[in-house]
């Protein structure tokens, strides 16, 4: 009953670090890190969709809406190169006739959204809140990040390999094996630099909106191929 749990055991754990049936002179595993850096920047969209019986009207009402945002973040010390344009749409919005609404008529519709990066975190909720009194009705997508990401990732990085050649040597002994060369090292493409945060509350008014920060996780991923001895 023992030698048979023995076995099992070594058949599960083999399976799980992708051991290669048709050469098991090889194995293959995967290793994983993540480094948690303090947040020091934060990233949000903010705009204006107005709608109108005229597209001209939308587009002028759009425009002074705009015009009125971009002041008001500009009055809260943010850069113009922190200010981009991440989307923007007009269309008509066609009216319908039915029981319920009756005589709907037809609207243009001009939708006008801003990614804004804030480098003072202590000014998150302030800008929120001018930007809503400006006319923003638009705003969703909050994040923090991290300008030390980058060097972080190459900690995780590094992290990870250990995290894959703790694995495969466990692995090995289970077979009676040690590790040799190292045949392949690939990294998984893309990390994680912010996140959108759940502790955002956004109260527009005379007061600044309360806006929670927290740290910024980096994570990485490697695949990883030993030669077995």
């Amino acid at each position: 009953m023992k030698k048979f749990i023995s076995l099992f055991l070594a058949l599960l754990l083999t399976a799980t670090a992708a051991v290669s049936l048709a050469d098991e002179t090889v194995i293959t595993v995967q290793g994983s890190a993540q480094v948690l850096v303090t947040s020091d920047i934060a990233v949000l969209s903010i705009g204006a969709t107005t709608k109108a019986d005229t597209a001209e009207l939308a587009l002028n009402q759009n425009e002074a809406t705009m015009n009125s945002i971009l002041k008001a973040l500009e009055e809260q010390g943010i850069d113009e190169k922190d200010i981009v344009t991440s989307n923007y749409h007009f269309y008509l919005e066609e009216g319908y006739d039915t029981s319920l609404d009756i005589g709907k008529k037809d609207q243009y519709v001009v939708s006008n959204m801003l990614e804004v990066t804030v480098r003072d975190l202590n000014k998150v909720g302030r800008i929120i809140s001018v930007a809503t009194l400006a006319g923003a009705n638009q705003m969703y997508g909050l994040r923090f990040a991290s300008t030390q990401s980058e060097e972080a990732y190459y900690k995780a990085l590094k992290l990870a390999f250990e995290n894959a050649q703790k694995k495969a040597e466990t692995l090995a002994q289970v077979q009676g094996k040690t590790l040799g060369k190292i045949i392949v090292v690939e990294e998984n493409p893309g990390y994680y630099d912010g996140f959108y945060t759940s502790n955002d509350r956004v109260l527009a008014g005379e007061s600044s909106a309360v806006i929670v920060s927290g740290d910024t996780p980096i994570s990485a991923t490697l695949r990883v191929e030993f030669e077995l001895e």
